[in-house]
C-alpha cells in the first residue's frame, strides 16, 4: 500500500510538471500511471478491510463506525484524482490525490483510537509528561515558523516557468 500511494502521489504531481514543460505526451503518460496506481491502492485497501474482518476485528470495526467518514472521504477523493486527471486539471489532482493518501492513514489512527497498538497500549498510556509534550509543540511551531517559509520560496522557485531565450530577448 505504501508503494502504491507513492506510486500515486508522484505521478499525479510530475502530471502538472511535465504540462508545465509543455510535454503533454509524458504528461498523459504519467496522468495513466497514476491512474492505475490509484486504482491499484484502491483495490489493496478494499482487500486490506476484508483481511482486517478475519484478522483485526477491532481495527475492522473502528473503521467501518467511528473512522467511516475518513473512509469515505479517502475515496470520493480518490475518485476525483484520476476524473481531474482525465480532463487535464493536473494542479487541481494534487490535493485530491494527497488528500486521499492523508484521510486514509487518518482512518487508519482513528480506527485503531484509543489504542496505539491494538490489544495492548493506549494513547494516554504512551503519551509523555506534559513538560516534554510542551517543549515539543513549542520547538514544532519554532520550526516551522523557519520552515515553513522556506519551503514555500523553494516550491515557489521551482515552480516557476523558466522562459525560453526567444522570450526572454523578446522575440
Amino acid at each position: 500500500m505504501a508503494v502504491l500511494t507513492c506510486a500515486l502521489l508522484a505521478a499525479v504531481y510530475l502530471c502538472a510538471d511535465a504540462a508545465r514543460d509543455q510535454k503533454a505526451s509524458l504528461a498523459t503518460a504519467f496522468a495513466r500511471r497514476a491512474t492505475i496506481s490509484g486504482l491499484a491502492s484502491g483495490a489493496v485497501a478494499c482487500v486490506g478491510i476484508a483481511v482486517l474482518h478475519a484478522d483485526a476485528p477491532e481495527l475492522f470495526h473502528g473503521l467501518t463506525h467511528r473512522a467511516l467518514p475518513l473512509v469515505i472521504l479517502s475515496i470520493v477523493a480518490g475518485l476525483t484524482g484520476p476524473a481531474l486527471l482525465n480532463k487535464r486539471r493536473y494542479i487541481a489532482a494534487r490535493p485530491a490525490a494527497a488528500l486521499a493518501v492523508a484521510a486514509i492513514l487518518w482512518a487508519w489512527g482513528a480506527g485503531q483510537y484509543p489504542a496505539m497498538l491494538v490489544g495492548s497500549t493506549t494513547v494516554g498510556q504512551a503519551a509523555s509528561h506534559r513538560g516534554v509534550l510542551a517543549a515539543c509543540l513549542i520547538a514544532l511551531a519554532v520550526g516551522a515558523v523557519l520552515l515553513v517559509p522556506s519551503l514555500w520560496l523553494l516550491y515557489a522557485t521551482f515552480q516557476r516557468r523558466v522562459p525560453t531565450t526567444s522570450e526572454a530577448r523578446g522575440d
